[in-house]
């Protein structure tokens, strides 16, 4: 049996708190009502009017007060059963905590007084609230549980404060604290075992709280994951993905109508979008797939139903994607070229803006496939494709916001790509261009944070364009103009681990400029800050790989400064620390292509500072280890990175005729990394030039 406590908190009906969880004291009186919120820690009291509360279990039964003391409802303190209601009083005083940034009852009360004043709902006056979100807190916890609003009439009127103009600053803040809320896994939306225990009679009562907690979780997933992605705050949403999934698990044996077989669809492809964006791609894939599977038996159901098939062309589309960033272009490809196919034909169908859209997607997919492989001219031809549907789209209605800023991604995206090719110029022309648009939406929208990251990245785009033209000066200016902008996005949202990551990323382009300029003590500078940064997010965010994967980034190009300068057992001990971090995710997966790479590579300049120390035989064991780790990578890709990992590997071990055609392959395609080029050199291999 399952008891699930206010917000989400399951645990098993026989499960207790080992007593090594508990705050210590010789007297439950001498409990601190914080000391248990601190501690993440759910109470379950006996109530006895004689003394303080005594913890005893998280079992429920009549009589026990079950909740989180700061949190539970007046009925709840009373030892009352708990209902729905207690969830919405709940929600409220969650609310009031994200917005007063004080807990709704004095922290540094007993327990027993604590509970007295729960049970008589005597919590912290609001103070600098908005108007609104204060009309609904004061709504959500009235004292009568009949007179508080339904999750769905809470969740209209959230919408309407989201939608307020004049308030983007607000909005995001309500969408990234309800977001925090509804992250402990809300009761009443995403576990309705109880709900449907209790209607089983009432069945028309099931299914009408059953469609409101859906729309509950589609406004979460979707409307709030708008607000939060492009701000980095699409961590808050995990968890809340994750009790979705727990819930629509216990609906699979049910027998759905088609509306509801749609908007689960939807939903799991919601899910999926929120998973893909905190890299759990196979959990995504799964997601997206059970969408598929539920579209597609729509569809075949209604074959000439243009929306069934619109969703059918979205859900290849998102299947590819996150097949793509699981490391499957082969299959990626497949699925976006179903998806593509479907959009070309409604395109024939009927002239709709949503129909060049999703097939400008699926160009655009179709082209990071192969930029991703690092083939960059089948990827511009696609991402050219998906641009000129773009600027179709936008042309025919200029004041659309939605498209201008589709077409300035695009734009960006063929600009990016002509710099990979080595056309600067018309990468400039295009890069600016799309500069040129966010500037414009800035004016017109100053509180908007989302138009300043994407100046910050084309800026850095830009810089990026003139570092390889080995304009170095020029390329800084473009670097500290994106600092600027990242600091100032950093400043206002502290706890945006995305933003924070890009700050730290930046600073590691203007060393790469400052080393271009020859000013390498500049440069280290630089480096070491890009690294101070990326420990500081990995300690904020322990869990992310990401995060340490950057950190050991950061040791590799340190020690290439240090090798470069010559102090060759400073290079070691940065590149046996990256490998150390690289080994580790290699040990949870081995599958990963992109960790291998790097795993290979840090073997390889191991070995190239143990050469330079005059340890031959244990450069050569390094270099081995870097053949064996690749290996089986460039088998399946021709990624050109990789190719380049494993080819330097060969040379440096005197494996020529090995080497040889890989060397022809990069030549080919333009490749002319400084290690690669003296090796090739010194082998008597082909000029790259």
């Amino acid at each position: 049996e399952v008891k699930v406590l206010d917000f989400g908190l399951a645990r098993s009906a026989d499960e207790r708190v080992p007593s090594s969880e508990l705050p210590s004291a010789h007297d439950s009186n001498s409990l601190n009502s914080a000391d248990f919120s601190r501690a993440g820690i759910t109470l379950d009291f006996e109530v006895d009017e004689a003394s303080a509360p005594k913890v005893i279990s998280l079992d429920t039964k009549k009589g026990r007060v079950v909740g989180t003391p700061h949190f539970m409802s007046p009925e709840q303190a009373r030892g009352e059963t708990p209902t729905t209601a207690c969830d919405i009083y709940a929600f409220g005083l969650l609310l009031q905590h994200l917005f007063t940034e004080r807990l709704p009852y004095d922290e540094t009360e007993s327990l027993s007084k604590l509970l007295k004043l729960v049970a008589e709902g005597r919590r912290l006056p609001l103070y600098g609230v908005d108007k609104d979100v204060a009309g609904l807190i004061s709504q959500l916890t009235a004292m009568a549980p009949a007179s508080r609003p339904t999750a769905a009439t809470a969740v209209h009127r959230l919408e309407w404060i989201l939608d307020k103009p004049k308030r983007r600053l607000r909005r995001l803040a309500v969408a990234a604290g309800l977001a925090v809320i509804v992250a402990g896994g809300l009761k009443y939306t995403l576990d309705l075992r109880r709900e449907r225990a209790i209607a089983v009679s009432a069945r028309s009562v099931a299914e009408q709280r059953r469609h409101q907690a859906e729309d509950l979780i589609d406004f979460m997933l979707l409307d709030l994951r708008d607000s939060l992605e492009p701000i980095g705050r699409l961590d808050i949403l995990e968890q809340v993905a994750r009790k979705s999934q727990e819930y629509f698990a216990s609906t699979a044996d049910e027998d759905p109508t088609p509306g509801t077989l749609r908007r689960r669809a939807m939903s799991q492809s919601n899910i999926g979008a929120v998973l893909l964006g905190k890299g759990d791609s196979v959990e995504a894939l799964a997601s997206f797939q059970r969408s598929l599977e539920m579209v597609a038996a729509l569809s075949a159901q209604e074959p000439d139903d243009s929306r069934l098939r619109s969703d059918l062309g979205t859900a290849y589309l998102n299947l590819g994607r996150a097949q793509a960033r699981s490391g499957d272009p082969l299959a990626a490809a497949a699925s976006l070229g179903l998806s593509l196919e479907i959009f070309e034909a409604l395109q024939t169908e009927a002239a709709a803006p949503e129909y060049q859209l999703g097939a400008a997607e699926a160009l655009t997919e179709m082209g990071l496939v192969h930029g991703d492989q690092g083939d960059w001219e089948p990827a511009l031809g696609w991402f050219e494709k998906a641009n000129a549907l773009h600027e179709q789209v936008s042309a025919a209605e200029p004041g659309n916001r939605e498209w201008q800023v589709a077409l300035a991604r695009s734009r960006a995206r063929v600009g990016r790509a002509l710099r990979e090719e080595g056309e600067a110029p018309a990468a400039l022309e295009l890069l600016v261009s799309a500069l040129d648009i966010y500037r414009g939406l800035a004016v017109q929208d100053p509180s908007n944070m989302v138009w300043p990251f994407e100046m910050a990245e084309l800026e850095k785009g830009i810089g990026a364009v003139y570092y390889r033209q080995e304009q170095h000066a020029e390329a800084r200016v473009h670097y500290e103009e994106a600092r600027r902008i990242f600091r100032r996005l950093t400043e206002h949202d502290p706890l945006s681990t995305e933003w924070l990551a890009l700050y730290a990323g930046i600073h590691e382009w203007i060393g790469y400029a400052a080393e271009g300029q020859e000013r390498d003590k500049e440069a280290l500078r630089f480096h070491l800050e890009a690294r101070r940064l990326r420990v500081q997010l990995s300690e904020l965010d322990p869990g992310n790989y990401r995060w340490q994967h950057w950190v050991a980034h950061s040791d590799e190009k340190i020690g290439d400064i240090n090798f470069e300068q010559g102090r060759f057992a400073d290079a070691l001990a940065r590149y046996q620390a990256a490998n150390a971090t690289y080994r580790q995710r290699f040990d949870v997966d081995s599958a990963d292509a992109a960790v291998l790479n790097r795993l290979g590579w840090s073997h390889v300049q191991i070995g190239r500072a143990w050469q330079k120390l005059g340890q031959r035989e244990s450069a050569r064991q390094e270099w081995q280890r870097a053949v064996e780790v690749i290996e089986p990578v460039t088998r399946s890709s021709r990624n050109a990175a990789w190719l380049d990992t494993h080819v330097t590997a060969l040379l440096l071990l005197g494996r020529t005729d090995e080497a040889r055609p890989i060397v022809e392959e990069l030549l080919e395609r333009g490749w002319s990394e400084e290690v690669f080029t003296e090796l090739v050199r010194s082998a008597g291999l082909a000029h790259p030039g």
